[in-house]
């Protein structure tokens, strides 16, 4: 059974946390485009996922977020 955790959170944390997950899956994106990257695949995508996650959950509860993905 998964637990649940109702958090309530200020829009502008929200915003705050939003942008800040979208900016780390960009520079793990960079990072895993070196050609000397030393990840695998498999470790860049379990870094990822955390983030994927949460950001999911964000755009579940409030869906005009994804409006700002253009300035990440």
């Amino acid at each position: 059974m998964k637990n649940t955790i109702t958090i309530e959170l200020a829009d502008t944390d929200i915003v705050f946390i939003y942008g800040h997950f979208q900016k780390q899956l960009a520079e793990i994106d960079k990072l895993a485009s070196f050609p000397n990257c030393p990840f695998d695949k498999s470790t860049i995508k379990s870094q990822k996922l955390p983030y994927l996650s949460v950001l999911e959950k964000l755009n579940a509860q409030v869906p005009n977020l994804t409006k700002m993905d253009k300035y990440f």
